[in-house]
């Protein structure tokens, strides 16, 4: 894995990339580590989501079967075969729902993409002391600004008709590679344990991550890549 050996390297500089780098050999955030058995570790390492679109200015945007990717080996299969235009004249986007080990390994060695994207996105400590090793303190405006990817934060809100609805969600949020939090109000025992029972609405601190390409002399078109939550639990 020549990009995981490459943040080895760099973080003795760098040593907050040593956070991606964990995340990366666990799978997921390095503090569960504990938690989880070598097959979890395993599945969240080769956990791949991707669909991947293509725009042309003479054409709709196109989504072929094999655009959508379910697995690390369908991906490294693709990045390194004819299949994909390596070098298209228009404008391709990849879709990644979460992050794994091996989608960061792929996408990051092939586009040599900036290890600060991603360790950008698995960051969602809004609180921390300077000694806890998931620090990343904020960029200068003017450094930020000559960077070619940017981060967007946001609560999304969720409604939930029963307790049993709210702890469902919480399972489902803890599946994620990259973590996500429910925020919930402090009276939602009491409203749900009203009669007749009432109702609640929680919000999930989530984050989008955009990357674009910078073209070197021999490249053209747009690439670029956005990490967004995976969107699979159902409002309750």
């Amino acid at each position: 894995m020549p990009y995981l050996r490459y943040l080895r390297r760099i973080s003795e500089g760098w040593p907050h990339i040593t956070w991606l780098a964990d995340f990366m050999e666990v799978g997921t955030s390095p503090l569960k580590w504990r938690n989880l058995d070598s097959k979890e570790i395993d599945n969240r390492a080769k956990r791949t989501r991707i669909a991947v679109l293509d725009f042309s200015p003479t054409s709709q945007p196109t989504r072929q079967d094999w655009h959508d990717i379910q697995s690390s080996a369908s991906l490294t299969k693709l990045l390194a075969g004819p299949t994909l235009n390596q070098d298209p004249d228009f404008a391709r986007i990849f879709v990644v729902e979460d992050l794994s080990r091996d989608v960061i390994e792929a996408l990051g060695a092939h586009y040599d993409i900036d290890p600060l994207f991603f360790r950008a996105h698995i960051s969602v400590y809004l609180w921390y002391n300077v000694r806890d090793p998931w620090v990343e303190l904020s960029d200068l405006e003017q450094i930020a600004s000559e960077r070619n990817f940017f981060n967007i934060r946001y609560m999304r809100p969720r409604y939930f008709a029963t307790e049993d609805s709210i702890n469902k969600a919480k399972d489902n949020l803890g599946s994620f590679n990259v973590l996500r939090r429910l925020e919930q109000d402090l009276s939602w025992k009491v409203r749900l344990h009203r009669k007749p029972k009432g109702f609640t609405v929680g919000v999930v601190r989530s984050k989008t991550s955009i990357w674009i390409r910078k073209n070197k002399p021999n490249e053209k078109g747009i690439v670029g890549e956005s990490t967004r939550p995976l969107v699979r639990y159902e409002i309750y």
